[in-house]
């Protein structure tokens, strides 16, 4: 029986894995998945096998399958493999495959072919007339900014600018397919536009990916929203949850903001200004009569910290004064020498006190 609404490609699936699938692609893939029983077993075997190989150091670029296969077999006991795989029968005239069993037997030779290819290459090249073969680890970098701004620039050219409390991690050099960051915390993208390599930045709930644009990614763990701001071009923004099997995304266009709510798992798109959604990264704060009740929102947001009044009639006062590139300790001792109060500092928390203004 075949419960199958359509043929979906073990490529297809390994695309929808990787997040480097269409829209309509990625609603095939799920359409599929929801179809059957059957159909979810095949894909969470394949989502299995996808996940050991992810634990498995890439394949080389460079290397002789020959020799690597002789030296492979010589150390493999078939005893071990034979009785674990299925025979797998496929049929020439409709091209029927059995995944199920198929997966089964990548799930036992795959990962044991690699691990052992590994272990025999590991630390040196094997150099012979014919290929060298490499096995080489790409270091991972991680840029970590605590209480000030860090601008870097990635491999590919890609300049990006992190907030406060906030770390970058990216390998040494991209791939040859992908362009992969994870960020925790915030930073602002000026991605260099390659169309043959998708750039994607990983976050704990959710994943952007664009070819070539400007934006914004706030992605605070404390907090219960990822925020995506574009300034140009277009960006998706997805996430795929294997465990309950949702999955869903937005496009952005420039002015847009897309912001994932973290408990309800979903998304609403609205429209925003630069000057809101990248306040941060401005070098200067300008307050003209401005409540401090208004200066304290601009201020936690800006420096990453959280400031508390004793009484309401502190936040009545108004400030107007220029900051530029102040520390917050400065900022906030102006502000109490400025209405006659103090502030005292917990960790991360600032309180004012005093009698404020009425």
């Amino acid at each position: 029986m075949n419960n199958n609404s359509e043929h979906i490609s073990p490529d297809l699936i390994t695309a929808y894995l990787n997040g480097e699938i269409s829209r309509d692609d990625a609603l095939r893939v799920e359409t599929w998945i929801n179809h059957s029983d059957e159909n979810r077993a095949i894909f969470y075997s394949y989502q299995k096998t996808w996940k050991e190989l992810g634990d498995v150091n890439p394949v080389p670029d460079f290397f002789n399958a020959e020799m690597a296969w002789d030296k492979i077999s010589a150390r493999i006991n078939e005893a071990e493999i034979k009785g674990k795989v299925k025979e797998v029968s496929i049929s020439s005239k409709k091209q029927k495959y059995n995944y199920t069993a198929l997966l089964r037997i990548a799930a036992v030779l795959i990962p044991a072919v690699l691990i052992i290819y590994y272990f025999i290459n590991t630390n040196h090249g094997v150099e012979t007339a014919k290929n060298v073969i490499k096995v080489e680890k790409t270091e991972r970098l991680v840029v970590a900014a605590t209480n000030k701004i860090v601008r870097e620039k990635l491999p590919d050219g890609t300049k990006i600018t992190i907030n406060r409390k906030s770390k970058l991690t990216y390998p040494e050099k991209f791939n040859d397919v992908v362009r992969e960051v994870t960020l925790e915390g915030e930073a602002f993208f000026d991605v260099k536009h390659d169309e043959s390599k998708p750039f994607i930045i990983h976050t704990d709930d959710v994943n952007v990916r664009v070819l070539g644009t400007s934006f914004n990614v706030s992605s605070y763990s404390e907090e219960n929203e990822v925020v995506v701001y574009v300034k140009t071009g277009k960006v998706l923004v997805y996430f795929i949850d294997f465990n309950t099997n949702d999955s869903n995304s937005v496009v952005l266009l420039p002015g847009n903001k897309g912001i994932f709510n973290k408990k309800l798992r979903k998304f609403k798109k609205t429209k925003s200004s630069e000057d809101e959604s990248m306040l941060w990264m401005s070098k200067q704060l300008v307050f003209s009569k401005t409540d401090l009740s208004e200066v304290f929102d601009v201020l936690e947001k800006y420096y990453r910290v959280k400031i508390k009044a004793t009484n309401k009639e502190i936040k009545k006062c108004r400030l107007s004064a220029t900051f530029k590139e102040q520390t917050v300790e400065t900022v906030l001792d102006v502000i109490a020498k400025s209405f006659d109060l103090t502030v005292s500092k917990d960790k991360t928390t600032y309180t004012f006190d005093g009698k404020g203004c009425e």
